[in-house]
């Protein structure tokens, strides 16, 4: 049986891509908020991140919390 996820596992997963969760974790389909290495924050499930997507405002799609 896989380990549970937690904020740490998650962090620990994404941190190559300069991207660290600073919201609480919930679960891996809930909302919660992010940051990427430039200091842009956004809202998006945790799945979404672990799966690739990254932050929006670096992409070019959207406006973050800055």
């Amino acid at each position: 049986m896989p380990a549970k996820l937690t904020k740490e596992i998650v962090n620990e997963r994404i941190a190559h891509r300069g991207i660290t969760m600073t919201g609480d974790y919930i679960g891996g389909h809930t909302k919660t908020e992010f940051a990427c290495s430039e200091g842009h924050k956004w809202d998006t499930k945790p799945s979404h991140v672990m799966t690739g997507t990254g932050c929006p405002h670096c992409a070019g799609t959207k406006l973050t919390k800055e």
